[in-house]
């Protein structure tokens, strides 16, 4: 290798580390401004391990006495309630949310040809789908 290469792949790198640097001095502030509560699931995972962890912390401590036993306790049961909780609240938001956008795009179809002979074949094609998803609905 001579000198000018030897010189351009280490610019090339210098570069690639900077924009490495820029980037993840992006990603850490916007993990920063972003608030845990915005996060689907978050607060009512929390409402609900917490105090489901205090209690059966509290219930091993009544009936063996033993401190670091009922904190174990505790602390595992919060955690296996909070992983459970928000695996089963994020795969229920996932799937009203594709729903949705099911929802959406057969919509769009229905008002793209409204007035036309398409709109009929698919209001027909598409109304055990929207029924379905309208049965399904909690909001209706």
């Amino acid at each position: 290798m001579n000198d000018k290469e030897t010189n351009v792949s280490q610019e090339s790198l210098e570069k690639r580390i900077q924009e490495s640097r820029e980037k993840f001095d992006q990603n850490l502030s916007d993990f920063k401004s972003k608030k845990l509560i915005e996060v689907p699931c978050f607060r009512s995972t929390f409402l609900t391990s917490i105090p489901v962890g205090l209690v059966l912390g509290l219930f091993s401590y009544l009936f063996t006495n033993k401190v670091k036993l009922a904190s174990n306790v505790a602390m595992g049961s919060y955690l296996l309630v909070s992983a459970g909780y928000f695996a089963n609240c994020r795969l229920e938001f996932n799937k009203k949310v594709s729903q949705n956008k099911e929802l959406g795009d057969i919509m769009n179809l229905i008002i793209k040809y409204r007035g036309t002979e398409l709109e009929e074949q698919f209001q027909k094609k598409y109304k055990e789908k929207l029924e379905e998803i309208d049965s399904k609905s909690k909001y209706v």
